[in-house]
């Protein structure tokens, strides 16, 4: 979807997370996240990723962690990269994006993405006026990158990505159970 100004008043900073789940509302921006989300093995919280309107006052929001780095802005690659919560993986993806399958290289990483401690909790609720919200507590968990990890199969298939990746986030499957 390409910038157009008239569409602003339409893309709430903060959408309705039924709009980010499913899609079709009167949100464009929550539609397209649905659409292209909808083609990655993505389970329903990793789709509360939330691409922002392009301006000032959007970008001020975004944590550190997500500033595009200085290759993302001078090297062209596939806008999913940007989502990727690691700048140090966002970089390697877009050194290596010509000697890999790029897509097959997200989807693993979708696969293998996880939020500790949060398998099996409600992460929406219903408030007073009936909208579903993101609970307060998952929503502190989900905008912590210590509470991201990332499964050790993808760490095994493209080690050259993750090279630069403090250890700490590779996630073991026997480490799941205990989540």
């Amino acid at each position: 979807m390409g910038v157009d100004a008239s569409l602003q008043h339409l893309c709430p900073p903060t959408p309705k997370v039924i709009d980010i789940l499913y899609g079709g509302s009167k949100n464009p921006l929550a539609d397209l996240i649905v659409n292209e989300c909808s083609k990655e093995p993505l389970l329903p919280p990793e789709r509360l990723a939330w691409l922002i309107w392009p301006s000032k006052e959007s970008f001020a929001c975004l944590p550190k962690y997500m500033y595009p780095t200085a290759l993302q802005l001078t090297v062209e690659h596939q806008w999913c990269i940007d989502l990727v919560l690691w700048p140090e993986v966002r970089e390697s993806m877009i050194k290596n994006q010509s000697r890999i399958d790029i897509d097959a290289a997200i989807g693993l990483f979708l696969c293998s993405l996880r939020i500790r401690g949060s398998f099996n909790t409600n992460f929406i609720s219903r408030q007073n006026d009936g909208d579903l919200e993101i609970s307060s507590e998952f929503y502190s968990r989900f905008t912590d990158p210590a509470n991201w990890g990332l499964l050790a199969t993808f760490w095994a298939e493209y080690p050259y990505l993750v090279e630069r990746l403090d250890p700490s986030v590779k996630v073991e499957e026997q480490d799941l159970l205990s989540s």
